[in-house]
């Protein structure tokens, strides 16, 4: 799953249904609202979006920086 780009794993995740919150950001937008998933504890995904945000984050504080720059870009 690593070397996969962002949009890959994360079309994968949603396919296998990981969990019932995969779906909210689905219908969300179906509603018309602006919804962005963020699975903040998934490293090969955030890593992956990092990479191709050119995100600089610390290998320690991974989870916390990466999912920051998600929300930061979203807003």
């Amino acid at each position: 799953m690593g070397k996969q780009s962002y949009q890959q794993q994360m079309r994968e995740l949603k396919n296998d249904y990981f969990g019932h919150w995969a779906s909210y950001t689905d219908h969300f937008l179906k509603l018309g609202a602006d919804a962005e998933l963020i699975i903040p504890n998934c490293k090969p995904l955030q890593v992956a979006w990092a990479k191709e945000n050119n995100v600089v984050y610390n290998e320690r504080e991974w989870i916390f920086s990466i999912p920051l720059a998600q929300i930061k870009k979203q807003t």
